[in-house]
């Protein structure tokens, strides 16, 4: 599974990208070398609370970015597709 988050620089509403992912959740998806495809969803509360500290301890700004936005950033949820 690959982990999302749905930033646009502590935007006030969502990027394009993510309502696109929200209206067609296939896609295509590149981690270094492995290509593949995955299905996305929106991760729940329970799980985003788990994977927001990990994910602001890989990427500090991510925690600006939250402290900036009156929103609650979304973390996506991608999981390959067989």
């Amino acid at each position: 599974m690959a982990v999302a988050a749905d930033l646009d620089r502590a935007a006030d509403e969502d990027p394009a990208w993510f309502k696109n992912l929200e209206a067609e959740p296939s896609v295509g998806v590149q981690v270094g070398p492995r290509r593949f495809t995955a299905r996305a969803r929106v991760a729940s509360p329970a799980e985003r609370a788990a994977l927001w500290p990990r994910m602001v301890e890989i990427f500090p700004l991510y925690a600006e970015y939250a402290r900036k936005t009156e929103r609650v950033i979304p973390v996506v949820l991608l999981t390959p597709q067989a």
